[in-house]
C-alpha cells in the first residue's frame, strides 16, 4: 500500500513538471532579424553588410541586386541599443549605411543606403589618393618594360559599367618600333543586355605601338595579372582581383555554380521573411489538458482498485493470524464470488 501511494505521488509531481514545460512556449527574444535592400551601391565588386551592436559585430553578403537577408538569414543578437550598419568589400574601407533600434524577437524590413555625405567624401578622398598613387607609379615605371596587363580607372555611378582593357607584353624592337595587342576584358555588353546596367563608361584604348625603349628588367613582384577590384567566376568560385593586381582572392565558394553574368552564386531563393517558429497557444493548452486528464484517470483507477480488493485483503490477513491454510482461505473466497486470478494474486 505504501509503495502504491509513493508511486502515485511521484507520478503526480513528474507529470506537473512536464505539464509546466510543455505548456510554456519557447521564448526567443535575444535577436532581431533583418532583410531588405542596400541602395546606391557602386558596381564592380562584392559587398558585405556589417551590423555593430555594442562590442558585437555581425555580417552578411549583399547580392548583386542589392538585397540582403533573403538567401541567408541575417540576425543581430543582443538585448538593447542602437545598431549601426556599414558596407564594406575586400580591400576597401567601411562606408556608413544607416542605423536601427534593437527590438527583441522582431523580423524587420530595413532598406539601407550606401554612404552619407561624410562617407562619400571619405570614399572620394580615398579614390583620389589611390588614383594619384597609381599615376605616380605609372610615371616612375614608364621607362621600364610594361607588365602583362594595362588597366585604367574611372569613377562609377549607379547602373554604370566601366570598360577594362588588357594588353600583352611589348614585342621585340623592329625598325625602331615596338607593338603589342590590347583587348576588352569586361562584361559591360552582357550586363547591359541583361538590364543590370544601363550605361557603359568608355575608357580609352591603350597605345599598341611605341618607339623602342631600352629599359631595365621589371622589379620582382611588379607585374599585374588582373585589374584591381575586377571579378571573375573560376569554376564554382567567385574571385576578386587584389588591390595590387597581382593575385586573385576567393570571395565565396558557390554550392551550385557561379554566374559569370551577374558575378554571383546561383542558389534557390528563400522566402523574403523568416519568422521564428512557434506553435499555436491552443495546442499547448490542449496538450496540458490531455496530460491532466490522464493523471486524474490514473489516480482514480489506482484508488478504485485498492478499495475494491480491500475486504479480501483484510480477510486473508485475519485468517492467516489464526493459522488458517491458504487453500481454505481460497475456497472461502471463491465461495463468496471472488475472482480466482485476483485471489491467487492476493495470496502471494
Amino acid at each position: 500500500m505504501r509503495l502504491n501511494y509513493l508511486f502515485l505521488t511521484w507520478t503526480v509531481i513528474i507529470s506537473l513538471i512536464l505539464l509546466a514545460v510543455i505548456a510554456a512556449p519557447p521564448i526567443l527574444t535575444n535577436f532581431q532579424q533583418f532583410y531588405g535592400t542596400v541602395d546606391n551601391l557602386p558596381n564592380g565588386t562584392y559587398y558585405f553588410l556589417k551590423a555593430r551592436l555594442g562590442n558585437q559585430s555581425f555580417s552578411t553578403p549583399i547580392a548583386a541586386d542589392g538585397k540582403y537577408g533573403y538567401a541567408s538569414i541575417f540576425k543581430v543578437y543582443g538585448s538593447s541599443g542602437t545598431i549601426n550598419f556599414t558596407v564594406t568589400a575586400v580591400g576597401r574601407s567601411e562606408v556608413f549605411a544607416g542605423t536601427a533600434a534593437f527590438e527583441s524577437g522582431a523580423v524587420t524590413l530595413l532598406n539601407l543606403r550606401y554612404g552619407t555625405d561624410s562617407g562619400r567624401s571619405a570614399g572620394n578622398a580615398t579614390s583620389n589618393a589611390s588614383s594619384a598613387a597609381s599615376t605616380s607609379s605609372t610615371d616612375s615605371t614608364s621607362s621600364s618594360r610594361r607588365s602583362s596587363t594595362d588597366t585604367t580607372s574611372g569613377i562609377l555611378k549607379p547602373k554604370q559599367c566601366r570598360q577594362n582593357w588588357v594588353c600583352g607584353l611589348w614585342n621585340d624592337c623592329l625598325n625602331g618600333r615596338q607593338t603589342r595587342s590590347c583587348y576588352r576584358d569586361d562584361q559591360c555588353a552582357a550586363l547591359t543586355a541583361s538590364g543590370a546596367v544601363n550605361e557603359t563608361l568608355p575608357m580609352p584604348k591603350p597605345a599598341e605601338s611605341r618607339d623602342c625603349e631600352v629599359s631595365a628588367a621589371p622589379a620582382l613582384g611588379s607585374q599585374q595579372i588582373c585589374s584591381p577590384s575586377s571579378q571573375r567566376c573560376l569554376g564554382q568560385q567567385l574571385q576578386e582581383c587584389f588591390y595590387d593586381g597581382q593575385s586573385w582572392n576567393t570571395l565565396e565558394s558557390c554550392p551550385e555554380s557561379c554566374d559569370s553574368l551577374t558575378l554571383s552564386c546561383r542558389s534557390a531563393a528563400l522566402p523574403e521573411t523568416q519568422q521564428p517558429f512557434s506553435l499555436p497557444v491552443w495546442l499547448y493548452i490542449a496538450a496540458g489538458a490531455l496530460i491532466l486528464i490522464a493523471i486524474v484517470g490514473g489516480m482514480i483507477f489506482v484508488v478504485h482498485k485498492n478499495s475494491k480488493y480491500a475486504p479480501a485483503k483484510e480477510y486473508i490477513r485475519a485468517c492467516r493470524n489464526k493459522y488458517i491454510s491458504d487453500s481454505q482461505i481460497k475456497a472461502k473466497l471463491l465461495g463468496e464470488g471472488w475472482d480466482e486470478k485476483a485471489v491467487d494474486k492476493l495470496l502471494k
